[in-house]
């Protein structure tokens, strides 16, 4: 069996609860960055001399549970097809190859749960934009319960505060909308760090390892990994 390594699913509730709520999606309103954000990337053309094409995001108010699903999207489009290049790379028996994509994916998934929760905890803007694979339309996107705990942590006023963000989240609309190489060029740079980070795992390694340990079987090695104790389960 071959397909994705990495247990998405698990890295989205991990990082839902280590993100956490906040003050919520409505302590910054999608009123206050529409005003805040309101004629930003005609400075920011003015001043750089580039002009954007095609039509722009406008700004969204969004929450930490939103910004995760809409970064482990971008991960998972990122890090698809090295996946599924790794998972069918696995080689012994199939219940060694499915038990150590289990535990390897049980292992990212925490992980990248982690660093996300982590995060999204801190973001206050971003300009999501797919960097290759599929097109998705961008998006300008605003985690309201950290702009305002950031606001309240600075003790600075709301409105220029709010223009800041906006304005540095306005130079990355510009850069990306008219600059037609800059994203296929960094998307390129982003593919071959993944492609490294995933070369540098040695699944005969890991497979002849497994081999000497007492395998429950796949379905209890997932239930381990989603309780926490997936080492006790196989070790």
């Amino acid at each position: 069996m071959s397909g994705p390594v990495v247990e998405w699913g698990l890295a989205g509730q991990i990082a839902r609860r280590v993100a956490g709520e906040g003050t919520g999606k409505h302590s910054v309103t999608s009123a206050d960055l529409a005003e805040a954000a309101e004629g930003t990337v005609e400075m920011v053309s003015a001043y750089t001399g580039l002009e954007p094409f095609g039509a722009l995001p406008g700004p969204e108010a969004i929450d930490r549970p939103e910004w995760i699903e809409a970064n482990l999207v971008s991960l998972q489009g990122l890090t698809s097809r090295l996946e599924s290049e790794m998972g069918g790379s696995v080689p012994g028996p199939a219940l060694v190859g499915d038990t150590l994509r289990t535990v390897a994916g049980g292992a990212i998934g925490t992980e990248v749960g982690l660093l996300s929760g982590y995060l999204a905890r801190r973001v206050l803007g971003q300009y999501d934009v797919s960097l290759f694979g599929p097109h998705r339309e961008p998006r300008l996107l605003f985690v309201s319960p950290n702009l305002a705990e950031a606001r309240d942590k600075l003790d600075v006023p709301q409105d220029p505060f709010l223009r800041w963000i906006a304005l540095h989240e306005s130079t990355h609309v510009v850069q990306f909308s008219a600059v037609e190489w800059l994203r296929p060029h960094l998307g390129g740079i982003a593919e071959e760090l993944l492609g490294n980070a995933f070369a540098g795992i040695d699944t005969a390694r890991i497979v002849d390892g497994i081999r000497g340990l007492r395998i429950p079987g796949p379905r209890n090695v997932i239930g381990a990994v989603r309780r926490g104790d997936w080492l006790q389960t196989v070790i």
